[in-house]
């Protein structure tokens, strides 16, 4: 399963450290990937208190679509009245 990964920074104490070096050994896997293993782990024990909208979870519903956009036109916009009146004809260069 190849995943895109990102690079992160975590601390563990060295009692965990000495574990996964452990494991890492006992199992031929790298020690980022039972470190990616676990949060995969943590993350399914926990996902009901997730949003949805995060893609992490396959099959769930996503977040509702934004409605369609209003029918109506645009307001002219107050600050700038050069945009609320629209392009106007190039300036013509004198020789």
């Amino acid at each position: 399963m190849s995943r895109r990964k990102v690079t992160t920074t975590i601390y563990i104490t060295a009692d965990q450290d000495k574990q996964l070096k452990l494991l890492s050994q006992a199992t031929g896997m790298p020690m980022a990937e039972l470190i990616r293993q676990g949060i995969d782990h943590v993350l399914e024990r926990y996902k009901d208190r997730l949003p949805t909208q995060l893609g992490l979870f396959p099959g769930l519903d996503p977040a509702p679509a934004p409605s369609a956009p209003s029918a109506q036109p645009a307001a002219p916009d107050p600050v700038d009245p050069i945009r609320a009146h629209g392009p106007t004809a190039p300036a013509t260069r004198r020789s």
